[in-house]
């Protein structure tokens, strides 16, 4: 039976405001009358999902008119999903991102335009945009909350015009943040001239209406520190979060300052950590990450130019390059080229002015750039080597030159670009070092035979200390005055003169220590940049050197050194490059690249190594060649398949007890079946598989049971 008046349905109607306006048309006392009359039940009325083909065949209407209202759709997957004109909700609506049972609008413009909009069956739509004002939630008349089945669109059950009904005005921010979310649900344009309060109406209009009904009323709360969520109203979330976002980003940023001061007692210097909760709440999750770029960017630029004591770790940077303005002491050693030791000693020169941070727990050094203090160190004039040319300007070894500079022993007072260069000032200010500890002597006035003298730059090339670290650390010891020069016959290294015996008891003494130099196999495997059970398998193919002491094995320092200098564990590279060690090891296999790989002991699987030599032809092929990921298995078929195995193995067991299935009325009991299965007994209802599975084996013990 078609009713006789069906008004056509508008295009961003509200399908229970359509249905509404239908059973006021027809004259009907309410809309239960309606759809009672087209023969739906109690619970489809009061579902989210009314079936909207149903609807459109009673009205005389296509059901294309009416699906573009519905609140049920599929997704891409041919997944069930809910909807508001074509905007996804999600599969769920734990969240309560619909206002269904409890209407509200505004009642100038449902009189303005005839109809309800499908904009205020959103919980969010908290006040009018256009009319700037509060909404109508009750019945002046009767003081009850507005019925969704009411007699009509501006009509209370108790029969009060609801057209009148009293609002209040609402802030500016609120009426553009309810602007700029209903322009989302018309997909509508909206510029920021369009709004008065400075919203970022580009970044809030790119987003999925999804992640804006979820997340905005968390930024309200999160900016009203003297109120638990509780407490709040949606109202009150809602014009909170228009605080946050008006004057943009003059607004966000007094939101972060403000949680800044609630979480300094916490003595956080990081600035990540100090806004964690902030952090977590919008960017820590993937699944919403990539909407709040913008958001992200501002909170990160916050950190960088205004947050003035704290430090952005360059992880949240993620790769871009950015001017921080407050830097940490070791970020700033890294930007000078220039140890820790170094830097140190440049601090208590005078040479760098460093602002102290002390909180509860730590107390921390920060460099301001922008501080009218703060000064980078200049450069001298003068010419910048390498490595292997700074030691040869010295007459020094080049890895005895790097170990001296890493241990702070050569100072380095010079701005440099490369922290692996040295500067022609820093290289004669150490020479003259060197030659200051050994008086001039002319080589009549040594007293013994020159048989029995050598000179520092011939111990340094060709005496076997057992490694670079011990020739290092004769220098050191002859800076020192450990062990102490006979004299030097000029101005260079290879003048200053020391007596043989002197060495040799140092070179002895040095090989004795190289000897028993040992590392834990942990130790060696963070040196080496691989798993530890891997050590083992390195120590069996003679790679390492091990050595056995009261405290168990022991891998040599010098077999590690030696290994790192010839070889690259394909995890640790895998960790610079931000990539897996799987892909480095395939892309060597497709290529020239020959690898290696080690078993790890007492765990499975193993770990691969490749030469130093190939280390950049390696990099340039991770950086030319795509990354290819395999999609993950769909959910619901992983479902699906449990269901089957645990039906399959619990009817085994009902069969191998001599049991029958749990019956209630004759028929199998679902509701037992599904739960001692351990899956939802809507499965028997969506999986033809399962039901199959059911009712043939019901319908067997049913047959064998009439047999008998």
């Amino acid at each position: 039976m078609t009713l006789v008046r069906t008004p056509s349905p508008k295009c961003n109607e509200s399908l229970f405001g359509y249905v509404l306006r239908v059973s006021e048309a027809n004259g009907y006392e309410s809309p239960w009358h309606v759809l009672t009359h087209v023969g739906f039940n109690q619970g489809e009325m009061k579902s989210s999902a009314l079936p909207v083909e149903k609807l459109a065949a009673i009205l005389g209407k296509s059901p294309d008119d009416l699906h573009a209202l519905s609140y049920v759709g599929t997704d891409s997957t041919g997944a069930r999903e809910f909807r508001l004109l074509g905007h996804s909700l999600g599969r769920g609506l734990a969240y309560n991102p619909l206002r269904l049972t409890k209407p509200s609008f505004c009642p100038q413009c449902v009189a303005e335009h005839g109809y309800i909009d499908a904009f205020w069956d959103l919980s969010l739509a908290v006040a009018c945009p256009i009319h700037q004002c509060t909404l109508a939630t009750h019945c002046t008349s009767c003081g009850l909350p507005i019925s969704r089945f009411r007699q009509g669109l501006l009509v209370c059950k108790c029969g009060a015009s609801l057209r009148d009904n009293p609002t209040q005005p609402v802030s500016q921010s609120l009426a553009d943040l309810m602007a700029i979310i209903w322009a989302k649900v018309h997909n509508h344009p909206l510029n920021v001239e369009d709004t008065r309060s400075r919203l970022p109406v580009e970044h809030l209009l790119a987003m999925p209406l999804r992640t804006l009904l979820l997340k905005l009323p968390d930024l309200g709360v999160m900016n009203c520190l003297e109120l638990a969520p509780e407490d709040m109203t949606l109202f009150a979330k809602m014009e909170s979060t228009a605080e946050v976002l008006s004057n943009w980003p003059q607004g966000f940023q007094q939101f972060l300052e403000r949680q800044g001061k609630s979480n300094e007692a916490c003595g956080m210097v990081g600035f990540r950590r100090r806004f964690e909760r902030f952090y977590t709440k919008f960017f820590k999750r993937r699944s919403f990450d990539s909407d709040f770029t913008w958001l992200r960017d501002e909170f990160v630029k916050y950190g960088l130019e205004v947050c003035n004591d704290s430090v952005v770790d360059n992880k949240l940077l993620r790769g871009k390059q950015a001017i921080h303005r407050f830097i940490s002491k070791s970020e700033l050693a890294r930007r000078l080229n220039i140890s820790q030791a170094t830097l140190n000693s440049w601090v208590e020169k005078g040479i760098v002015d460093l602002k102290v941070v002390v909180t509860p727990k730590q107390t921390r050094y920060i460099a301001d750039t922008e501080s009218s203090q703060f000064t980078w160190p200049s450069r001298a004039e003068g010419a910048v080597f390498r490595g292997r040319a700074a030691a040869a300007y010295l007459g020094l070894p080049v890895r005895v030159l790097v170990r001296l500079k890493t241990s702070g022993h050569f100072a380095v007072k010079q701005m440099l670009n490369r922290r692996s260069q040295f500067h022609q000032a820093d290289l004669d200010i150490f020479r003259q070092q060197l030659l200051n500890r050994s008086p001039v002597v002319d080589e009549s006035e040594i007293s013994f035979s020159l048989s029995d003298v050598v000179d520092l730059e011939h111990i340094l090339r060709a005496y076997r200390f057992h490694d670079h670290d011990r020739k290092a650390d004769f220098v050191v010891a002859y800076l020192t005055g450990e062990i102490v020069s006979i004299g030097r016959t000029g101005e260079s290294l290879a003048n200053i003169l020391f007596r043989k015996t002197d060495v040799m008891a140092f070179v002895l003494a040095s090989r004795v220590k190289a000897t028993t130099a040992s590392r834990t196999q942990r130790e060696a495997a963070s040196v080496i940049g691989c798993d530890p059970f891997a050590i083992a398998g390195l120590i069996s193919s003679n790679l390492l050197s091990s050595v056995v002491t009261s405290t168990g094995m022991r891998v040599t320092c010098a077999s590690v050194e030696q290994f790192s200098d010839t070889y690259v564990a394909l995890g640790m590279l895998a960790k610079e490059l931000k990539t897996s060690s799987g892909r480095l090891a395939s892309l060597c296999r497709t290529s020239t690249i020959p690898l290696f790989q080690i078993h790890k002991k007492g765990k499975g699987g193993a770990v691969s190594f490749i030469k130093r030599q190939y280390r950049d032809d390696l990099i340039t092929r991770s950086e030319t060649t795509p990354m290819v990921r395999k999609p993950k298995a769909d959910e619901d078929e992983k479902y699906e398949f449990k269901s089957i195995a645990a039906l399959r193995s619990y009817l085994r067991d009902l069969q191998a007890q001599g049991k029958r299935l749990p019956r209630r009325g004759g028929k199998p009991h679902r509701v037992s079946i599904a739960k001692a299965c351990g899956f939802d007994r809507s499965a028997f209802y969506k999986n033809a598989t399962v039901k199959a599975m059911l009712e043939t084996h019901a319908a067997a013990e049913s047959a064998s049971q009439n047999s008998m």
